[in-house]
């Protein structure tokens, strides 16, 4: 009950639920990325009408609109836009656009997801979990050698967490 005053409002609730629909999407199987957009918009839409109702832009028009930014030409320009217009900050009202940006202009690769995050500004940390998050339930395959790169440099070991999750599942 403690979060109800900072997050118990309706952008907090659209973003989460955003969030969420994109990955129950791929935990339940699915791997077309625009059905899995298709529906996060339908229940981000629901989720504004959820909680304290706040005075906010508009996050359906800024998901909407962030299509266009992610047609620029380089990458450079791409992060221009989307610092300078949309922001990366932490509240919702810009991350949420921003990791749909960053998924849109990966194409879902999660190698290239996980670069165009660590290399943008702001909250990039939030934004990159977010978004390699998604990208990596839906397309869960990566190569062996970037596995061991990872666990080695990270200390961790992803076939124990795999065991853990799979038990919490059944």
């Amino acid at each position: 009950m403690l979060c109800l005053p900072t997050h118990h409002t309706n952008i907090a609730i659209a973003g989460a639920s955003w969030v969420a629909a994109c990955v129950s999407y791929a935990v339940r199987g699915g791997s077309d990325y625009q059905q899995m957009f298709a529906t996060a918009q339908i229940i981000l839409e629901e989720g504004m009408h959820r909680g304290t109702q706040l005075p906010c832009p508009s996050l359906q028009e800024r998901m909407s609109n962030i299509k266009e930014l992610c047609k620029v030409d380089t990458d450079a320009e791409f992060y221009q836009k989307l610092e300078g217009i949309y922001g990366s900050g932490m509240e919702t009202i810009e991350t949420i656009p921003a990791v749909y940006a960053i998924l849109l202009r990966s194409n879902c690769n999660p190698n290239r997801t996980a670069l165009l995050c660590a290399n943008m500004s702001g909250d990039s940390d939030t934004i990159g979990a977010i978004a390699t998050a998604i990208v990596g339930a839906v397309n869960p395959n990566f190569e062996a050698a970037d596995i061991a790169i990872l666990e080695k440099r990270n200390t961790i070991d992803f076939d124990t967490y795999a065991a853990k999750l799979l038990k919490v599942k059944q």
